[in-house]
């Protein structure tokens, strides 16, 4: 028997009593009103969330504090070591985020084009060219492999004709 089959409802119906039995709850401790315990679950779930943005805003700071006190740490071995490391951390940081940004807002492209318009429109025009040497390439390689196979045909009537003949 396949357990697939039997987890899909076993989980819905475990989720259905939690959420009757939570609003059961609710419903019991608040005002005792349904909307009430509905209005508390709203401000449950919106806490929740304003809990996860505040826990991710403090990861960054917490790991930006952590960079800074290792490049100050450089710094003080080597300055030109530390310039070179925040250098590459910047446009590491650069990178990763216009490509966080461009998929948010849906493509790439949309958003390289902002700082980098004239230099995507010149990588453009050049794989646009090369798209049609390409294709320009390709008719020739078959022109040649039917020049090709025309020799090898005259080649094969020429070496028949040779046999036919004594010598």
């Amino acid at each position: 028997m396949n357990n697939n089959m039997l987890r899909t409802p076993l989980i819905k119906s475990a989720l259905l009593l939690a959420g009757l039995s939570l609003l059961i709850y609710l419903t019991i401790t608040s005002d005792g009103s349904v909307w009430g315990s509905l209005q508390a679950i709203l401000i449950g779930i919106f806490r929740g969330i304003q809990l996860v943005v505040g826990l991710v805003l403090a990861l960054f700071l917490c790991i930006a504090v952590l960079i800074g006190i290792f490049l100050g740490g450089m710094a003080m071995v080597s300055r030109e070591t530390a310039a070179r490391m925040a250098n590459q951390l910047r446009d590491l940081a650069a990178e990763n985020l216009q490509i966080v940004v461009s998929r948010l807002r849906g493509t790439r492209l949309g958003a390289m084009a902002a700082g980098h318009g004239e230099e995507l429109r010149a990588l453009a025009n050049r794989m646009e060219r090369q798209e049609e040497e390409i294709r320009r390439l390709g008719k020739t390689v078959e022109g040649i492999r039917a020049g090709q196979a025309e020799l090898m045909e005259k080649f094969d009537r020429l070496a028949a004709g040779r046999k036919e003949t004594p010598e």
